[in-house]
């Protein structure tokens, strides 16, 4: 699989498994950067390089708190919280309480969407 730069991977290794998705933050000659708030191996850790081989690609669950927006990331477009309903064909999210329709969603890990940690 080809992952870009802002993709949500939930990370698989050997030494690491995280059931929490993280967002990749860039790649290098290891493979890909990925943000991990957590301890491991009693070692507080902030970014973890991962081979591609070992993430899978984040996908919302019905019932999940997301972030959603309408329009691209990086414009005005206000991020909404609420709970992943469905994907429709042509690949809009949809969310729970008013069937409302978005372009873009990540998952909510207890802070601000990137898309606002970012300004």
């Amino acid at each position: 699989m080809n992952f870009k730069i802002g993709d949500w991977v939930i990370v698989d290794t050997d030494d690491f498994k995280s059931c929490k998705p993280h967002c990749i933050e860039e790649f290098g000659h290891n493979g890909a950067t990925v943000l991990i708030e957590g301890v491991w191996e009693n070692r507080k850790i902030k970014k973890l390089s991962v081979n591609c081989s070992f993430l899978t690609l984040w996908q919302p669950k019905e019932g999940e708190w997301c972030w959603f927006q309408w329009a691209q990331p990086k414009t005005d477009s206000t991020p909404h919280l609420r709970k992943f309903k469905s994907v429709s064909d042509n690949g809009f999210y949809f969310e729970a309480d008013n069937d409302m329709w978005y372009h873009f969603c990540e998952p909510f890990i207890g802070q601000l969407p990137t898309t606002l940690k970012s300004k």
